[in-house]
């Protein structure tokens, strides 16, 4: 049971990451099934219709943290860093040592979820 919730919980930020994309969205859709595709021209983000934002900065962040956690954490830990939270498992681990710790104070826990969803969705 629990293996298949897991596996429930990973298609579901599948499909959110899908909503939250900027990128053409048959081309996430069709790289969801191991093709590739060009910018189709219809959908909304290809039509620039969708609000746009630099998330560079944030991306960085979100890496780095990856990066110095040892890449080997879900999106949950990743944002406990970031956000500085000392949680047990933050502390066992001694990553409230790290240099990203406490660097995402800015912005709450479902922007940073949804960032990470969208560089998933992305394929970074």
């Amino acid at each position: 049971m629990p293996e298949h919730k897991r596996r429930s919980h990973g298609r579901l930020d599948t499909l959110i990451g899908y909503c939250e994309t900027a990128q053409c969205r048959r081309q996430v859709l069709l790289g969801y099934f191991g093709e590739s595709a060009s910018p189709c021209g219809n959908c909304d983000n290809c039509l620039g219709q969708a609000p746009r934002a630099d998330g560079s900065a944030e991306a960085r962040l979100i890496l780095s943290a990856v990066a110095q956690t040892g890449e080997r954490f879900g999106a949950a830990h990743v944002i406990d860093v970031l956000l500085g939270h000392e949680t047990e498992k933050v502390l066992v681990r001694g990553h409230q040592r790290l240099a990203s710790f406490g660097t995402g104070a800015a912005h709450k826990r479902p922007a940073w979820l949804s960032l990470i969803r969208q560089l998933v969705a992305g394929g970074s």
